[in-house]
């Protein structure tokens, strides 16, 4: 908001008492002993004066009234730009979360019409910890088999990671404090690094993990629960402040789409899915990989 500065009420200040002064002389007579020209001069130059004082003001303040507006254009447009990058992967993550539960080997009945905050309560915590992310996404499809919840779980959380360091670093002077901040917790959280993690782990233990009674990298284990949970809350916060800022059509809800389907259903459709997996297989006849039949 435009307001005036204490130079600037100084000046609108003056102006207005010298134009007092100069309507005040003209009802004086014999003006200290002034003649009637001299007099009439010295009105006009007060009045002069004085109406250049507020005319300033008044051509100043309207310039920065225009300066803060473009101003505030041009940080909508940035916030928006920026909020319009973190959409997509703030989006995908959302549906790995929520199809963690379905992973896993404990039943949990989720219900379809949610706010987005009560579906992680604490039971879902206790069953989130129990994913085996060596899983497949798609054991009905064999051909598929390098399709791993390890794979696109950490695809995920990468990409929200990466967006949200282009964002502090290019935007952050157009978004909130907060919302820098729950960014940058994203991006340091402990949890976030193992999640990124995973696909390396996974391969230290093709190699050696056999070997080592007891290793197994694709469980939540040790301080990784409590890193989890920290981690989501940051997240959530991060949707709730993203939808805070834009229309309604534009907001991350979940709905039923994201509740009813598994994180590979996510990446792909049924129909997708199965011309996928045709298509590789197919390949692998052609390479005399596998037999046909």
């Amino acid at each position: 908001m435009t307001k005036l500065t204490k130079y600037q009420l100084c000046m609108l200040a003056g102006g207005a008492v010298s134009v007092f002064f100069a309507y005040f002389q003209q009802y004086c007579e014999n003006w200290f002993g002034m003649t009637e020209q001299t007099q009439s001069w010295l009105n006009n130059s007060y009045l002069c004066f004085g109406y250049g004082l507020i005319a300033g003001v008044v051509i100043i303040f309207l310039y920065n009234r225009v300066q803060d507006n473009i101003r505030e254009q041009e940080l909508i447009k940035r916030r928006r730009i920026a909020l319009r990058l973190l959409r997509q992967p703030l989006y995908r993550l959302l549906g790995a979360l929520a199809a963690m539960h379905k992973a896993t080997d404990k039943h949990y009945d989720m219900p379809v019409d949610i706010p987005i905050h009560d579906l992680f309560d604490e039971n879902y915590f206790k069953n989130a910890i129990h994913l085996d992310f060596g899983k497949l996404l798609y054991p009905q499809y064999p051909t598929l088999n390098h399709f791993t919840w390890f794979r696109s779980f950490s695809e995920r959380v990468d990409r929200l990671t990466s967006v949200a360091d282009k964002v502090i670093w290019k935007y952050s002077d157009y978004l909130e404090t907060d919302m820098v901040d729950l960014l940058e917790k994203l991006n340091d959280s402990f949890f976030a690094e193992w999640a990124k993690g995973l696909p390396n782990s996974f391969k230290r233990y093709d190699e050696i993990g056999l070997k080592i009674p007891g290793y197994y990298p694709g469980r939540m284990d040790g301080a990784v629960p409590e890193a989890f949970q920290e981690f989501v809350g940051n997240f959530l916060t991060v949707i709730n402040n993203y939808n805070c800022w834009v229309d309604t059509d534009k907001k991350i809800k979940f709905n039923s789409k994201i509740a009813s389907v598994d994180l590979g259903s996510a990446l792909l459709d049924q129909e997708q899915l199965e011309y996928q997996s045709k298509s590789i297989r197919e390949s692998l006849i052609a390479r005399g990989k596998i037999k046909e039949g």
